[in-house]
């Protein structure tokens, strides 16, 4: 319904319904109700259309609440990437390389390359986990986005690396067009 109403006051609406605290504290709502309360907070301020968290700092604090209350869920993505926070853009590495077959990762790896964050990305392709190293080629490559090619070209090259890293990084680049016609 809020698409429905003129931008001001839908804006207004929803600044309202995320900053109310429906007359509780956190601390006196069960678990349902504070998933709940977190969940209306989060979609009206993924609502809002054209908030910039730097013009009106009076709601930089409950918005940041909300982003750490869905911390590794996609609306946390959602979140970081509406509002650009670079200080989260590390989490969503982290959840990439933990567990890069799921949507939300691949999401957050998509939200890192669309930002331009390559340079965290490539500090991803560097970890002295192994384990971390893979699943950050693997999230690059479940991204499809054309920009990780750029990324997963030196892995294959780079002799130092582990052949199991190597080989994971061809399969990357196999899964997009443009991956695939840079290894042919």
């Amino acid at each position: 319904a809020f698409d429905f109403l003129d931008p001001d006051v839908r804006d207004e609406a929803l600044l309202k319904l995320a900053l109310s605290d429906y007359g509780d504290s956190p601390a006196q709502r069960s678990d349902a109700a504070a998933r709940r309360h977190g969940f209306v907070v989060a979609e009206a301020v993924l609502r809002l259309k054209g908030f910039d968290l730097k013009e009106r700092p009076e709601f930089e604090r409950a918005v940041m609440q909300v982003v750490a209350d869905m911390r590794g869920t996609s609306t946390y993505v959602r979140l970081v990437d509406k509002f650009s926070i670079a200080d989260e853009y590390p989490n969503l590495l982290g959840m990439a390389q933990l567990e890069p077959d799921d949507p939300r990762s691949v999401e957050a790896t998509r939200v890192l390359l669309g930002k331009g964050r390559l340079e965290l990305l490539e500090t991803g392709l560097k970890d002295e986990e192994p384990q971390r190293v893979a699943g950050t080629v693997r999230s690059l490559g479940n991204s499809l986005d054309p920009a990780a090619v750029k990324l997963l070209i030196p892995v294959i090259r780079d002799q130092n690396r582990s052949s199991a890293v190597r080989r994971e990084a061809v399969r990357a680049l196999a899964r997009s067009r443009p991956g695939a016609l840079r290894l042919v």
